[in-house]
């Protein structure tokens, strides 16, 4: 496996970075098709928006692209010192092996690889302070890692099936998960104990996430619906059903006061916390909707699917700002910088990590 890191000078899309398949044998590095503007590839110009008067501004064609092989990237996620981010491998193509990795964005360098071949990442959360990393496995269990030391920490078992999403708590007490055995858990993170399992879904759970106060988690199923628990107590607050198929992902605004959820139908329902009636339904264009992400001010959102580019939307206007090319047909997993800058994103079956610069202006 060969892993590298290069500046890109100019263009939306500051970093590319592509992978050799996940755990195979280390294979030789080519740096290919330095990508220039033509004129028949005319330069995006910004998007009007909705009242707030939000702009994604001085918006350019990608310069250059450095592409090595073919990998398995189907994870990304953004450390909260906002200069690392951590990508893993192996879930989604059906390779045999798996593997995660740190890079520094400032410093322009590899941190650390952990390689293993007996489970598979399907999701990776940072704990609130940096220190510690999470990851979903397809084993059926939730491994919490000092992230800069590359060494296991504590394990949490008790899933009966693979664990697909995990999400840490804004206090970084604690860790839920959720499995294809339709269960939403939650974990002492220091300790590794069981506290919580919320059963109510029947379909896989294929996304949580808990609210800013940490007083809710948010599941969303495979049973076409997303439900709310609290997150004391385990008891389910609401049931939101809308979506007409598998509810792919979920994410709570900054404030808390709405969550947003995306399908396999193609629509983006926003949900007011406390009701169970989605306020606005959104047309993303997507033959579904992967992965979804609010903007750290709340006033955008990015959205991830398949046949569309990453999108950026308008929270408040309901309305889509730019499309960010640059991915193949499908946009699996994306991440947004805590200082707003800046996203992530990965393209199942391309090979390509992504980070694009977001120059916002209000």
């Amino acid at each position: 496996m060969i892993n590298r890191y290069w500046r890109v000078a100019g263009g939306l899309a500051i970093v590319v970075l592509a992978i050799t398949s996940c755990g195979a044998p280390p294979a030789t590095a080519t740096a290919t098709a330095i990508l220039t503007p033509t004129p028949s590839a005319p330069t995006p110009t910004p998007t009007p928006t909705g009242p707030e008067g939000i702009s994604i501004a001085n918006v350019e064609q990608v310069v250059e692209i450095f592409t090595i092989n073919h990998a398995d990237v189907s994870v990304v996620a953004w450390s909260p010192d906002n200069r690392t981010f951590a990508f893993g491998c192996g879930e989604n193509l059906g390779m045999q092996d798996s593997m995660f990795a740190l890079w520094d964005v400032e410093a322009e360098e590899e941190l650390s690889v952990t390689t293993n071949p007996y489970y598979l990442v399907s999701s990776l959360a940072w704990s609130p302070d940096g220190a510690e990393l999470a990851s979903a496995s397809a084993d059926g269990t939730v491994r919490v890692w000092d992230a800069f030391a590359d060494q296991e920490i504590i394990r949490f078992t008790g899933h009966q099936d693979r664990v697909i999403e995990i999400a840490w708590s804004p206090d970084g007490t604690r860790i839920a998960s959720g499995s294809t055995d339709s269960t939403v858990r939650v974990w002492d993170a220091a300790t590794g104990e069981e506290l919580l399992v919320m059963s109510g879904h029947a379909d896989t759970i294929s996304d949580v996430a808990w609210s800013p106060d940490g007083s809710q988690i948010a599941s969303a199923s495979g049973d076409n619906t997303v439900q709310v628990w609290d997150a004391v107590t385990g008891n389910a607050l609401r049931r939101l059903a809308g979506h007409t198929e598998t509810v792919l992902a979920v994410a709570w605004s900054p404030d808390g006061d709405q969550l947003l959820s995306g399908a396999e139908d193609g629509t983006i329902r926003l949900w007011s916390n406390g009701s169970d009636t989605e306020h606005q339904v959104l047309e993303s264009g997507d033959a579904w909707v992967n992965d979804l992400a609010w903007s750290p001010d709340g006033t955008m959102f990015v959205v991830a699917g398949m046949y569309k580019p990453l999108t950026i939307w308008d929270a408040l206007a309901g309305l889509p700002l730019i499309e960010l090319e640059g991915h193949g047909v499908l946009v699996w997993d994306v991440d947004w910088s805590p200082d707003g800058t800046r996203l992530l994103s990965a393209g199942l079956g391309d090979g390509k990590v992504i980070v694009w610069g977001v120059p916002v202006q209000q």
